[in-house]
């Protein structure tokens, strides 16, 4: 029944939609401020009327503002975007074992399932690998084939590889087949060919499970919700269910075969129900080898085969399948199962809204009762001239009333463009000229000849001119760039994501203006780009590309770039996305014909350097004022060349003070050095020797000034270069299982590690050692104290059935405090009481090389080291580096130990220089063999470097 509609009488909650309301606070006020003068608030009066029309155009206000944001937010536009879209910010890269499957899957075509199994073992503290086991189509049958799957599942795996993770093995699974033997009784109410082929079918599929995609609206319609649709990775033929993920089977139990057939339409009985692996028939269960999998022998590989199945229909035998109506049914079903979608953004319902007229004003001079004479019909009758004015006089006051509404219209019609996540924020507020008041043209200024004697926040002078002044006049009134990153604040809390770093007190590189839309953009960039930083929080680089390659960065560089505002991360406004790409912290010097190096004194281009007398300086030199100098107007060539001349680029070399001195343009003075010479000469004051030096000669003046400010520019550009961190993972510089480089140690009660191997064995090698090793750890005679070519003593325990020597890994001075700490750890490893397991009294790590030390190996099991540059002058600041700490311990995954360390030039070229040359040898190291020499090398350099850092006994 349709409902009447009637006028609501009740007063609305909203206040602004209430007249009455607006109007009685409307005389509330006006009493409060002129009730000494002005008594009467009757209708009639003047005052009142012009009251009660702003109250209504308010309630007009107050009723647009009500509007569904659906609506308010409509843009035609789609770069205009109020907020992302389920498939953009749900997703992430994978996190768990079934998030690597999905991955895998949807990714190699010819992989009908995947099975990942983390690599843990008694015999090894190496955590974060993988195993992976593929079952791929019958297509796949040549080794070159299998070869070329197995690379792009390694290739789909190192592209979305997790930071801390890797793959220590990767393997096609061997098909074991299985033929069913069996005696069934048929019903009559299904033909024996689809009960045949239904039986092969759902044999096959738990014996080995396909996994299946579902369409977006198919899950809609079972009730998912876009939260748990979009959970994990995103894919792109569909959405796979994780509760359907099947596990890999290890053994195959008749009972379960038996009841699969007996679910089977038409099916009465089964008997005599075998199944026959190898040759051998197994009538209870069939054990499924780790590296096996087994396919059932159906109609479609042996046709021959069928006859493995016999059917009875009122114990009267059938002999007459058609055989291709079975194959053909059997076909039809496995295509069904494998149905693939392709994700596309317009399957995802997106609120549209409706396009409105937000920004239209009607003026409230035209409501105006006549005699006002403000309307479009003007005054009535014959009016005279000071009539005429002051109808003017009563449109001009009311206009600038009506401005104030005519703005918040406006501001309403650009909130989609201020809440948009592409939106420019060049300005917070808006304006509209107040065309629809009637004969308004008579009020408006349009001369462009004069200005008001005041300057916007640009500092440009304000015109007279309406249409131009306006939008001036409104930026007077605001502080832009606070009210533009509140604004931002409130977008990212809206993603649940801050940007709180308090990065304003260290502004070492820009003006006023210049930081503060340098931190506009650093959260413009973080808002833009929420869905790569957040989808990739925890994804590792790929290193089978290069370091250099762009995008090739791990999520949380990417993340901390943003948040400290790096310049490793640039927008490239072409293909909407952050541009990143590894680069090292010298390169720039040397683009500069520079070289960074610490002190100036120790190196040979010191003398290059010419010293001016500080009375000299005094005297005759003076500071440059920057703001009578614009750079920009100058040539790039003839920048160029000013700063050719400077002794910098001659000698080559710059420190790191002079990186934080050159700076400020306090520490530069232009001048002449005495009467007689004409040139101009631009003074640098050294801390590091505190005296003046020349830069640099210029016949004119204003090139000498002009030089100052490129210096300033020039050290600018070298800081900001300067800055940003190398993250490696410890994960990676591990030796694969087949490497002799696996050791063995013996543990006190402490945990603390008192002898190792002097020996390093295989992976499998080790497992074996370790063992035998439990016997031989009681027998008292094998351990001795020895003393060491340094004349300190040591612990030894030799076993010459194993060919094995254990040694302490600190020797002690004092004999009979090794004797003292053998007794301990003989106590403890006899361990009479059986109290503590033997798993506990070895420890095992990891030695590359004889010159090598013992790495743990732990060191390598989910840890990573973070390095920074010291020497910029922001990252100089004790205070800056706190927070850049506190940003990358709230950023790192909870299962990943992260380190931080700064390092000075030459520990970050050694750093670089072995970084480098790993990754590359890596990258090379998965296309050919013949850099294994050099990798190794590579690699025992880089653990090295990056051992030293922590404190662990080796």
């Amino acid at each position: 029944m349709e409902q009447p509609k009637f006028i609501d009488y009740q007063n609305p909650d909203n206040k602004g939609l209430d007249f009455d309301f607006l109007r009685e606070e409307g005389i509330h006020l006006i009493q409060k401020l002129t009730g000494a003068f002005w008594t009467d608030y009757n209708e009639h009066d003047p005052g009142v009327t012009i009251l009660e029309q702003l109250c209504y155009a308010l309630t007009e206000i107050s009723y647009r503002t009500q509007f569904d944001i659906k609506d308010i937010l409509y843009s035609e536009n789609k770069t205009e975007q109020s907020f992302f879209r389920p498939d953009q910010v749900l997703p992430c890269n994978a996190l768990t074992i079934n998030d690597y499957r999905k991955l895998l899957f949807d990714s190699v075509f010819e992989i009908k399932n995947v099975w990942l199994f983390p690599v843990i073992s008694p015999n090894s503290e190496l955590n974060g690998l993988y195993r992976i086991l593929l079952d791929v189509d019958e297509t796949v049958s040549t080794e070159s084939n299998k070869q070329r799957v197995l690379q792009k599942a390694l290739n789909v795996f190192n592209e979305n590889r997790n930071l801390g993770e890797d793959i220590e093995e990767i393997n096609i699974l061997n098909p074991l087949d299985i033929k069913l033997v069996a005696d069934i009784d048929l019903n009559g109410e299904v033909a024996a060919e689809k009960v045949l082929a239904q039986i092969f079918f759902k044999v096959d599929e738990y014996l080995c499970p396909e996994i299946k995609f579902y369409s977006l609206e198919e899950l809609l319609e079972q009730g998912y919700s876009l939260n748990d649709i979009f959970n994990g990775p995103l894919l792109k033929h569909g959405f796979v269910k994780t509760e359907e993920l099947p596990a890999k089977i290890d053994k195959i139990l008749i009972s379960e075969i038996m009841k699969i057939i007996m679910q089977i339409n038409g099916v009465s009985s089964v008997k005599n129900l075998k199944l026959v692996a190898d040759g051998v028939e197994y009538e209870n269960q069939i054990n499924i080898g780790p590296y096996q999998l087994p396919k059932l022998i159906s109609i479609d590989k042996d046709q021959q085969e069928q006859n493995s199945i016999e059917f009875y229909k009122n114990g009267i035998s059938n002999q007459t399948l058609n055989i291709e109506e079975v194959k053909r049914t059997l076909n039809e079903m496995k295509s069904a199962n494998r149905r693939v979608y392709r994700l596309s953004e317009e399957t995802i319902e997106i609120p549209k809204g409706e396009k409105l007229d937000l920004k239209s004003y009607y003026s409230i001079q035209n409501q105006f009762p006549t005699v006002y004479g403000i309307g479009e019909d003007g005054i009535p009758n014959s009016p005279s001239e000071k009539r005429k004015g002051q109808a003017m006089q009563l449109k001009g006051y009311l206009m600038l009333f009506e401005q104030l509404l005519a703005n918040s219209l406006a501001q309403l019609e650009h909130a989609k463009e201020l809440l948009s996540i592409g939106g420019s924020y060049s300005k917070s507020y808006y304006s509209q000229p107040l065309s629809s008041v009637p004969k308004s043209d008579l009020l408006f200024k349009n001369t462009d000849e004069l200005e008001i004697d005041l300057l916007s926040p640009d500092n440009e002078a304000i015109p007279i001119n309406y249409i131009k002044g306006l939008p001036k006049i409104m930026e007077m009134g605001e502080d832009h760039h606070d009210r533009i990153q509140r604004l931002l604040d409130y977008l990212l809390a809206l993603h649940g994501e801050e940007f709180g770093q308090s990065l304003s007190q260290f502004n070492y590189y820009f003006t006023r203006h210049e930081f503060e839309r340098f931190l506009i953009n650093n959260k413009t960039y973080f808002l833009q780009f929420l869905p790569f930083i957040n989808k990739n929080r925890t994804k590792g680089f790929n290193y089978q590309k290069g370091l250099s390659e762009i995008g090739n960065i791990s999520g949380i560089e990417a993340k901390i770039s943003v948040l400290l505002g790096l310049s490793s991360f640039v927008p490239d406004a072409d293909k909407k996305d952050l541009i990143y790409q590894k680069k090292s912290f010298f390169n720039h010097f040397e683009a500069h014909q520079l070289k960074l190096i610490d002190m100036l004194a120790d190196h040979e281009k010191a003398g290059d350097f010419r010293a001016i007398a500080t009375e000299v300086v005094e005297e005759r030199f003076e500071l440059v004022d920057d703001e009578e100098i614009n750079i920009d107007e100058i040539s790039n060539d003839l920048k160029v060349k000013l700063i050719e001349r400077s002794a910098f680029k001659s000698a080559g070399v710059v420190t790191t003070q002079n990186l934080k001195e050159g700076l400020s343009i306090e520490n530069y003075r232009v001048g002449r050095l005495n009467d007689s010479i004409k040139s101009t000469s631009v003074l640098f004051f050294s801390k590091e020797h505190n005296q003046w030096i020349e830069l640099a000669k210029y016949r004119d003046p204003e090139e000498a000034e002009a030089s100052v400010l490129l210096h300033c520019a020039l050290f600018k550009e070298l800081n900001i270069k300067s800055e940003g961190i190398h993250l490696l993972e410890h994960i990676l510089l591990r030796p694969t299982a087949e490497e002799k480089k696996f050791g063995i140690y013996i543990l006190d009660q402490s945990g603390n590690r008192m002898l190792g191997s002097d020996k390093t064995f295989t992976f499998q090698e080790r497992v074996k050692i370790t063992g035998q090793l439990q016997t031989y750890l009681k027998e008292f005679d094998k351990y001795s104290v020895e003393i060491t070519s340094s004349k300190d003593f040591e612990i030894q325990l030799s076993i010459e059935e194993l060919d094995l020597k254990f040694v302490s890994i600190h020797a002690d001075e004092s004999v009979e405090a090794t004797h003292e700490a053998l007794e301990k750890l003989y106590e403890f490893l006899i361990d009479k009481r059986n109290i503590v397991d033997y798993n506990h009294k070895i420890g095992f790590f990891i030695k590359n090389s004889e010159e090598s030390p013992r790495i743990p190996e732990n060191f390598y099991s989910y840890r990573m080291s973070v390095f920074f540059p010291d020497w910029t002058a922001r990252f100089d600041n004790p205070e800056f580096k706190s927070i850049a700490e506190e940003v990358v311990f709230k950023q790192q995954p909870a299962s990943v130990a992260l380190s931080t360390h700064w390092l000075d030039i030459s520990k970050m070229q050694e750093l670089e220089e072995k970084y480098f040359r790993w990754a590359d040898l890596k990258q090379k190291r998965t296309k050919e063999s013949e850099n294994e020499e050099k990798f190794q090398q590579a690699v025992d350099e880089l653990t090295r470097f990056i051992f030293q850092f922590y404190h662990m006994d080796a």
